[in-house]
C-alpha cells in the first residue's frame, strides 16, 4: 500500500474520516515534503518546549523535533520556498491580554531529505521586527496593528495564522482584527534578507472578504492559486475554504464535521491535506493539551482533487 493510500480521503462535501498522530495536539501548521509532513504545535510540550513533528503519512508515531525550551512561540504558519521552510509565530498576546514578546518571530529552516524523512536545520536568524517595520508603513495604519497586539485574540486582538508564498515573496495572513468584516493579508517582499537581518519590506495591504471570518491557514497549489482556510476571529463559529486567484476567489464545499483545522498542505496532485487542532479534545476525560506527550494525538484528513 502506498503511503498516499494510508492517507484517509475525504470527498468535498462528505464527512471526513482522519488518521490520528502521535506526540501533540494542538496542530496549527503542515507541510508536505515527498511523502512525509512536518507538523507545528501552538502549544509547548509537557516537558516545556517548543517542538515540531515529522511523520511519514499513514504513520501514527513519528520524529518530535525540539525547537528550543523558552516561552511558548505560537507557531501558526508555514511557508515552502524550495529547500526552506519558514514559519510565523502569531504576534499575539496571551488570553488575557498580556505581551508575548516570544510570539512576535519569523524564521526558516532547511529542510533536507533523507530515507528517513526530512532533516531540519537552521537557515539564518530569528526576525522579530514584522510589527515594528509594519508600524512604519503608511499604508497599514488604518489597520490599528500596534493597538490590537496588546488585546487578546478573541477580544479582535493580533493574531497571525496564514502563511504561503507567491514567488519570491510570504503572503501572511491574520486572523484577527477583521476589519469591516474582511480580513488582511500582508505581503512580506524580502523573507530570505529579514532572515538575514535586513528590514521588512511590504507590498499594499490586501483584504478578503470570507463571510466576516479571519484567516486560519494558506498555502499554494502547483498551480499557483491559493487556499484560504477561514475561520471565526475568536473561539466559535463556522470553518470554510476558498481558492484565490489573480482574478477570483471561490468558495469550496468542504464538511469538516467535529475538526478544527488550523493548517492546510496543498498536495502535488492538487489535493488538500488538513490538521486539526486537537487540544481540547477529550483523550481519557482529560484535554489532550493537559495530557503527557505519550498520550499525545492530532488528527490529519485529505480531502481529493
Amino acid at each position: 500500500m502506498t503511503a498516499r493510500a494510508l492517507v484517509a480521503v475525504a470527498l468535498l462535501g462528505a464527512a471526513p474520516v482522519a488518521t490520528e498522530y502521535e506526540g501533540l495536539c494542538d496542530a496549527s501548521a503542515v507541510v508536505q515534503i515527498d511523502n512525509s509532513v512536518v507538523v507545528a504545535s501552538d502549544e509547548r510540550s509537557s516537558s516545556g518546549g517548543n517542538i515540531l513533528g515529522v511523520y511519514r503519512l499513514g504513520v501514527p508515531k513519528g520524529r518530535i523535533v525540539p525547537m528550543g525550551s523558552g516561552e511558548e512561540a505560537d507557531l501558526e504558519g508555514v511557508a515552502r520556498r524550495g529547500d526552506r521552510l519558514f514559519w510565523i509565530g502569531s504576534h499575539g498576546a496571551s488570553k488575557d491580554g498580556e505581551a508575548r514578546p516570544a510570539r512576535r518571530v519569523l524564521f526558516a529552516l532547511r529542510a533536507e531529505a533523507t530515507p528517513v524523512g526530512p532533516r531540519l536545520s537552521r537557515a539564518g536568524g530569528l526576525y522579530r521586527n514584522l510589527l515594528s517595520d509594519l508600524a512604519r508603513d503608511q499604508r497599514y495604519d488604518g489597520f490599528g496593528l500596534a493597538a490590537a497586539a496588546m488585546r487578546a485574540p478573541e477580544d479582535g486582538g493580533l493574531s497571525i495564522e496564514g502563511l504561503t508564498t507567491q514567488g519570491d515573496t510570504l503572503l501572511i495572513g491574520l486572523r484577527s482584527p477583521v476589519k469591516g468584516g474582511r480580513a488582511l493579508v500582508v505581503t512580506l517582499l524580502n523573507p530570505d534578507g529579514v532572515i538575514m537581518g535586513q528590514r521588512g519590506r511590504f507590498g499594499p495591504p490586501r483584504q478578503l472578504d470570507l463571510g466576516g471570518r479571519g484567516i486560519r491557514a494558506m498555502d499554494t497549489r502547483p498551480d499557483g492559486s491559493i487556499v484560504v482556510v477561514a475561520g471565526p476571529p475568536g473561539r466559535k463559529g463556522s470553518f470554510g475554504v476558498y481558492d484565490l486567484t489573480s482574478t477570483s476567489m471561490i468558495q469550496r464545499a468542504v464538511d469538516f464535521g467535529g475538526l478544527r483545522p488550523e493548517g492546510v498542505a496543498a498536495t502535488p496532485e492538487g489535493g488538500l491535506m488538513f490538521v486539526s487542532d486537537d487540544g481540547d479534545r477529550k483523550q481519557r476525560d482529560r484535554d489532550c493539551k493537559d495530557r503527557p506527550d505519550s498520550d499525545r494525538r492530532f488528527r490529519l484528513f485529505y480531502v481529493a482533487p
